[in-house]
């Protein structure tokens, strides 16, 4: 395992559980985003200590079957296994090889399909932050809704979204009188008001919250529904990646 304890510091697998492990160490505290740290130069600080060894311990014996891989080479060596060369295939000439494979891809039609019907037959709800009125719609039918972006109780225009499931989280925000749950709620209404079904649609996203709901309707203009579902699909995969570390 030498060679790997050399090369693997320097892959993203390490990071990612380097930065699980040192939250309990308590080098790390929890909750801290590890998008927004550098892992690398951590990983090079605590080099050759305890919490590395316990990254790299974590890594071999859960991720990897090191003495299989090993077992294998010695029977390539003995010719007990012979190896056929073969020209690179297009995944070993394409980006691909360098992303984490077992993840849906893009390109894949049936995953494009699957998500827009997901979205849409989601189940969405608005809670408007003047009153407290709640309407709950599935959001194919939010086009169809000629008053959906007002509430109708007070007329107010700044209604926040979320699934219909988080109802009670979101009547808890709105009502809330911490300046943070305040100013999340007013930038969730606000982004509804500004984009309405393209808003919802970027909520009903899986740990998709305002703020990167606000930083995919930034990326995609208006009307481009195919790009905004390739946005919340992205935003996905990465809440998928690192949803462990949020805990």
């Amino acid at each position: 395992m030498g060679l790997l304890s050399v090369t693997l510091p320097n892959s993203r697998q390490v990071r990612w559980r380097f930065a699980e492990v040192a939250k309990t160490f308590g080098i790390l505290r929890h909750g801290v985003d590890p998008r927004k740290i550098n892992l690398q130069a951590l990983i090079g600080r605590y080099r050759g200590t305890v919490v590395m060894e316990e990254v790299l311990g974590k890594l071999f014996h859960e991720r990897m079957d090191v003495e299989g891989a090993a077992h294998v080479l010695e029977a390539i060596h003995a010719g007990h296994i012979n190896v056929r060369h073969t020209a690179a295939g297009r995944l070993g000439l394409s980006n691909r090889a360098r992303k984490d494979l077992l993840l849906p891809q893009w390109d894949n039609e049936a995953v494009r399909e699957r998500l827009r019907l997901r979205l849409m037959n989601e189940r969405a709800a608005l809670c408007c932050l003047n009153c407290g009125q709640v309407r709950r719609f599935r959001v194919a039918r939010h086009p169809e809704i000629a008053d959906i972006g007002r509430c109708r109780a007070c007329g107010g225009r700044m209604l926040a979204c979320a699934r219909e499931g988080m109802l009670p989280m979101l009547e808890g925000w709105v009502k809330s009188e911490d300046e943070k749950d305040r100013g999340r709620m007013e930038k969730n209404a606000q982004i509804v008001a500004n984009r309405g079904m393209e808003a919802v649609l970027a909520l009903m996203g899986r740990g998709v919250g305002e703020a990167t709901a606000q930083r995919i309707l930034r990326k995609v203009r208006r009307g481009d529904v195919d790009r905004l579902l390739e946005a919340v699909h992205e935003a996905e995969i990465e809440y998928a990646r690192t949803r462990r570390f949020w805990s």
